[in-house]
């Protein structure tokens, strides 16, 4: 019998178009280096979950009386709020140092990561958060985001920063582990707000957040950074509590 012919060999497809080199300028040009930086740094992540239900009609409530009022800015002023009870959060290792140190920071200047369209990610800073209220922090906000989009913020906009706020779940992912930022000792990382059936007896809809924090293991031990976890989750499970506490 005659050989079997050879199998005929699939024409490969052609590419579909061309590869892309491409220069990273202005803040993205300073990623890399930033981030290998703050790789070096030995992380420690707390995970934990918060049942934003009170949080989210605290906020409906608010919203009606004054305006425009985001779950960003409750965020940030709880943050702050726990930060005053856990000040060694709001620190930064001294690495230079002739022995190990690390300095507390009186101000709460918490940065923000921001998402632009032609910038890339930009990460501002609200100054002095523990001396403003839920309406000044917003307005802040505002004037941030927008200075971000349009490549307008200023070098004290995003110097100076204590403690940083990743809300990459208005985006999406449920869990996230941030790295830290900056030399500062923690960041917080908050995923996208769900809702779950919550209850045996009689289960209700229950809005459900995700969180973690990070914290440089340098000075920060797992214990603390669970401590202002909990201290956190407290204040957005309980908003009314922030009231209490606000100066």
């Amino acid at each position: 019998a005659a050989p079997a012919a050879a199998p005929r060999q699939a024409t490969p497809p052609a590419p579909v178009g061309q590869d892309q080199t491409v220069v990273m300028t202005g803040a993205r040009a300073a990623m890399p280096k930033s981030m290998i930086a703050s790789l070096s740094v030995p992380h420690l992540t707390i995970f934990d979950e918060v049942e934003a239900t009170a949080l989210m009609a605290t906020q409906k409530q608010l919203k009606a009386e004054a305006g425009k009022l985001t779950l960003t800015a409750m965020t940030v002023k709880a943050v702050s709020l726990a930060l005053s009870k856990m000040p060694i959060i709001n620190s930064k290792y001294n690495p230079n140092a002739a022995k190990p140190e690390y300095t507390i920071y009186a101000s709460h200047n918490i940065s923000l990561a921001i998402d632009t369209p032609d910038h890339g990610l930009m990460v501002p800073n609200i100054k002095n958060v523990q001396n403003l209220s839920l309406g000044e922090i917003q307005a802040e906000l505002v004037r941030l985001q927008d200075a971000a989009t349009r490549g307008r913020l200023t070098r004290d906009d995003i110097t100076g920063g204590t403690f940083t706020i990743s809300n990459v779940g208005v985006v999406g992912g449920t869990y996230i582990q941030a790295v830290l930022f900056d030399g500062q000792a923690a960041i917080l990382a908050l995923g996208r707000i769900k809702t779950e059936w919550r209850g045996e007896d009689a289960p209700t809809k229950t809005k459900v957040m995700n969180i973690s924090c990070a914290g440089d293991h340098r000075h920060l031990d797992g214990a603390t950074v669970a401590r202002f976890t909990t201290i956190l989750r407290r204040y957005l499970e309980h908003p009314q509590l922030m009231m209490l506490d606000m100066k």
